[in-house]
């Protein structure tokens, strides 16, 4: 699950590091804010380079590859939703490459 940063700005929420986006793996719920190096999203495909410290958090490989079934309408709104939420919060968690 991919979940925008609202409030990058609150003092706490940049004290606590939860001043960008999230990333949940389910099951377990295991949770990281920021930690995408890279996304790449193809018609067909979704590829996403985590940092070391992200993968371990979310127990995940570093690079993670998801086969896609959209059609083209939803696979629009996956491009204008991960564009908008990784670049939620704080700008140096923002991927480097972010190819949506």
């Amino acid at each position: 699950m991919f979940m925008e940063c609202y409030d990058a700005e609150d003092e706490q929420n940049i004290s606590l590091g939860t001043d960008t986006y999230c990333l949940v793996v389910d099951p377990g719920q295991w949770t990281v804010y920021g930690g995408v190096v890279e996304c790449e999203l193809s018609d067909d495909r979704l590829i996403l380079r985590l940092t070391e410290r992200a993968a371990e958090k979310l127990r995940t490989p570093t690079d993670i590859r998801l086969g896609l079934a959209l059609d083209s309408a939803k696979l629009e709104v996956l491009r204008r939703e991960l564009r908008r939420v990784l670049t939620s919060g704080r700008v140096n968690a923002v991927p480097r490459r972010l190819v949506v």
